[in-house]
């Protein structure tokens, strides 16, 4: 007998669990959890017209296509959208536009020492794993924490390597954040795409900045259970009252002063020696 196999998008109600934020995030990208009312219509539908194979999802086409079309047009999305680049796309639809701002990250890269350039490449891709997972801060997102376990899935993995390269001007897999799965993976990528022979300044790869990037990359919660908080409250420049959590940015500033005997003693809690 002939059967029908329907690809189904995300019903609402029942089916796959369906949070607020995970709704939200997913009206943001153009695939909305189905009404099942509507749903069941469309199979009955698919039935009556003897449908051997059918995608069945409520998609806001024009959105959809410009978070997964934004770096390049896609045929079937062109033919479903009178705008395959919309305006919706969270990426710069001005080639020379992006072009600029590319350039001019590059260049503020440039001068900078290989642990500098990572850590300013890790700041810039945790703001947009932010952006893209709805968060309202990016200080949560720690330097070794995977992108799964965040939360990303197949379509925020594009949207961030929408915005990625964008902003670099990088040609980025659509497996982006699968195949280098946290801050740290990502940021050694996109240093190594942008600087392939490692040009511009000089490589520091002294025992110094070796020892400033370990402590800067050790998440604060290590530090806190390790009893040394009160020694990175002090490097941040921030009083016993302040924020229980500091961002680990500013950390890293405090760091970059020091030379590699007063960050031994710093850390070990041993400024007096």
């Amino acid at each position: 007998l002939p059967a029908t196999s329907i690809a189904w998008g995300a019903w609402a109600g029942s089916g796959m669990a369906i949070d607020g934020e995970l709704e939200e995030q997913m009206r943001r990208g153009g695939m909305a959890p189905m009404n099942p009312d509507l749903a069941i219509s469309a199979l009955q539908r698919a039935l009556d017209l003897d449908e051997t194979f059918l995608l069945v999802a409520d998609a806001a086409w024009e959105r959809l296509a410009g978070e997964l079309g934004a770096d390049r047009p896609i045929p079937l999305l062109s033919e479903l959208t009178e705008r395959p680049r919309s305006t919706a796309s969270l990426t710069p639809s001005d080639p020379a536009a992006a072009e600029s701002a590319a350039a001019e990250l590059r260049a503020s890269l440039e001068a900078l020492p290989s642990a500098k350039r990572q850590r300013q490449l890790r700041k810039l891709v945790r703001q947009h794993v932010a952006a893209v997972l709805v968060h309202t801060t990016p200080d949560a997102i720690e330097n070794d924490r995977s992108f799964t376990e965040l939360g990303f899935d197949s379509l925020t993995a594009v949207q961030l390597r929408n915005r990625l390269g964008a902003i670099t001007g990088l040609e980025l897999p659509t497996t982006l954040a699968f195949d280098y799965p946290n801050l740290i993976a990502l940021a050694e990528h996109l240093e190594a795409g942008m600087f392939p022979q490692g040009d511009g300044a000089e490589q520091n790869d002294s025992e110094e900045d070796r020892i400033r990037e370990a402590l800067v990359s050790i998440p604060l919660a290590r530090f806190r259970e390790a009893g040394l908080m009160d020694t990175l409250l002090e490097l941040a420049r921030k009083p016993e009252s302040g924020s229980e959590s500091a961002p680990q940015e500013e950390l890293s500033s405090a760091v970059d002063t020091m030379d590699v005997d007063d960050l031994v003693q710093r850390a070990l809690g041993g400024a007096d020696l």
